[in-house]
């Protein structure tokens, strides 16, 4: 099982058993789309959340355009999908 470093230093590494690591990851159902989408269609890093006050976003489809268009002001997705600036 994964676990943060006991106390903070200058490096970013998790703790776990010789031999490699593993994880029991909490997701919702909208959660698991996503994360095997991106397992299977590109690279990916797995954070450390909290478990008090997390914040978690609506339900959700992802696609390759709510993936790459995410927070896209309508020009940003115009350019996006068409090629070209408005």
């Amino acid at each position: 099982m994964l676990k943060a470093p006991s106390s903070p230093g200058n490096k970013s590494q998790l703790n776990g058993p010789s031999g490699g690591f593993s994880a029991l990851l909490r997701v919702t159902d909208s959660q698991a789309q996503k994360l095997f989408f991106v397992m299977k269609n590109g690279d990916w890093t797995l954070q450390l959340r909290p478990v008090i006050d997390a914040a978690d976003s609506p339900e959700s489809v992802e696609t390759v355009g709510s993936v790459l268009g995410d927070g896209l002001h309508p020009n940003q997705i115009d350019e996006l999908v068409l090629g070209r600036r408005r």
